[in-house]
């Protein structure tokens, strides 16, 4: 057996479409709970409109941007769950650790420099979509250019939504192994720990948040 190769292949089974599309899907829902399902309609409604305003030269490059961009998004659902799992057992091994992993493991390390450098592939391909994007702004006037910031805008949002879903499915894939092993260890151990990577992913709220959130809901 090449255990390499097996690894991969199980990799593949792994992070096929279907749990893209799962992550996207749960990215939607809490969007559209939280308000903020306007970011998906601003992008049907501004593809729409750039299809009548683009020439064919500028559609064939909105096209590359946005392509780049879903490639981006499926190597974050790869880093995402990764990191989850580096998290879990981190948190589990070492006594203390960052009580904002999500911020120091996705936000630090694949959305901001100098960091987001080391992914070469990735990084790469964040720098043609936003020279793409950049080029297509150039050409568009002020009206038009809206269009283009609400596609632009929705593809980050998804990649974000992708990157805080995957992580915690990763970080909770660690849990269970742990549990598995040794049963009861983290669910008993790690109590204060996961609370807080719920609470900073955004899974979980405390009381007085809850309470604010159901007045804001009733007075709607």
């Amino acid at each position: 057996m090449n255990v390499k190769n097996e690894l991969k292949a199980l990799a593949e089974r792994m992070f096929n479409d279907e749990l893209l599309g799962t992550l996207l899907e749960a990215y939607q829902q809490e969007a559209n709970e939280d308000g903020y399902g306007i970011v998906e309609k601003e992008y049907s409604e501004g593809t729409e409109a750039l299809s009548t305003i683009l020439n064919e030269e500028q559609k064939t490059a909105l096209i590359k941007m946005e392509k780049l961009c879903e490639e981006n998004i499926r190597y974050g659902v790869k880093f995402g769950f990764a990191s989850g799992v580096f998290a879990g057992f981190q948190q589990f091994f070492v006594e203390e650790t960052t009580k904002q992993p999500f911020e120091d493991f996705i936000d630090n390390e694949i959305l901001k420099k100098p960091n987001i450098k080391k992914h070469g592939g990735y990084y790469q391909r964040r720098c043609e979509l936003n020279d793409i994007n950049t080029a297509l702004e150039e050409q568009l006037d002020t009206d038009n250019r809206e269009h283009l910031i609400s596609v632009y805008s929705a593809w980050d949002n998804r990649l974000y939504g992708v990157l805080r879903h995957s992580f915690y499915m990763g970080y909770r894939y660690a849990i269970e192994i742990i549990n598995h092993v040794k049963p009861l260890s983290a669910s008993m151990n790690m109590i204060d720990k996961i609370l807080l990577t719920e609470y900073e992913l955004g899974f979980i709220r405390t009381l007085s948040e809850q309470e604010q959130r159901t007045t804001q809901c009733t007075d709607v």
